[in-house]
């Protein structure tokens, strides 16, 4: 009925760090969230965290993704995580990419892969804006 039910607080969170834009995949089972909890690269990153038996675990990077800039805004749609992020060769900033699932592996991190640029029909250079 479009009502948020079954409302629980995230186990993991720690107020040290940020957290935000969470994604569910399709089952409800995987949640994909951007934030500034240490890892290998610096700035927002992507995370993840399965709901197994009821409870979620701990969060892991998806570090085949990450990059030292920010990466935000995850959306999970079918086999395919779109995301946006200010780093790797963008065209104007915080350009949108996906990265396309991978069923052969069984550990989530190791599922995304070969992440692309969605190009210049979706992305713009930067421009400035005069007020």
């Amino acid at each position: 009925d479009g009502k948020l039910k079954d409302k629980e607080k995230l186990t993991f969170c720690d107020s040290k760090y940020n957290y935000c834009h969470p994604t569910l995949s399709d089952d409800g089972n995987l949640l994909v969230f951007s934030s500034d909890m240490p890892c290998e690269h610096a700035g927002l990153n992507l995370f993840y965290s399965k709901k197994e038996n009821g409870n979620w675990t701990e969060p892991k990077p998806l570090n085949k993704i990450n990059s030292d800039a920010d990466e935000i805004f995850p959306m999970i749609e079918g086999k395919d995580l779109y995301f946006s992020s200010n780093g790797y060769n963008t065209q104007g900033g915080y350009d949108l990419f996906v990265a396309h699932k991978k069923d052969s592996s069984s550990e989530i991190s190791d599922q995304w892969s070969n992440h692309f640029n969605l190009g210049g029909n979706i992305n713009s250079a930067l421009t400035q804006y005069v007020r």
